[in-house]
């Protein structure tokens, strides 16, 4: 494992990414580690977890912190969202399924039995999974989209004014950072 060069990233209540090294209350878990930073988390329904990391690794563990077991690889590099202050980077946590972009601008989403789909979105600037069935997803030049079939079909969000940015879940609910002129 080589040492990480990103800031810690808060995932939820006392979960936490250091690169590759996750912990729960400042236990770190044991190895093996991905050899590149994790990029995003998703809890799934049944309490499992899965993980994207920046190389394109996809990954399943029992728990937070349990052992890793890699399922899948995405073509390209995933994409981390920026930070958005306090530890807490954009679109880095999903719930019922992992939800990533990689470099050019494109969607997947990994779900619980190891399927990897691509989203039918171009230009994606960020995507989340809030639950198994409700995928949100930003594409430039900042419209929002809502799927209710887990991915398959968008239908675009009127937004009161401005732009989206970003997405981001945390135990308060689901964000939409906006710009308005």
């Amino acid at each position: 494992v080589r040492p990480h060069t990103t800031p810690e990233v808060r995932v939820r209540e006392g979960l936490t990414l250091h690169g590759a090294v996750r912990a729960e209350n400042g236990r770190p878990a044991g190895a093996p580690h991905p050899r590149s930073p994790i990029a995003a988390t998703a809890r799934m329904a049944d309490g499992t977890w899965r993980f994207a990391t920046e190389d394109g690794g996809l990954w399943r563990a029992d728990t937070f912190t349990g052992a890793l077991t890699r399922v899948g690889e995405l073509a390209s590099r995933v994409h981390r969202g920026p930070d958005r202050g306090g530890g807490v980077t954009q679109g880095a946590h999903h719930e019922g399924a992992l939800v990533v972009r990689d470099g050019a601008l494109r969607a997947h989403r990994l779900d619980a039995d190891g399927t990897v789909r691509a989203l039918p979105l171009a230009r994606v600037i960020h995507a989340l999974s809030v639950d198994p069935r409700t995928v949100l997803a930003i594409t430039e030049p900042g419209a929002l989209w809502r799927s209710e079939d887990g991915g398959a079909r968008f239908a675009r969000v009127r937004l009161p004014s401005g732009v989206a940015l970003a997405l981001w879940i945390d135990e308060q609910g689901v964000h939409v950072l906006t710009l308005t002129a």
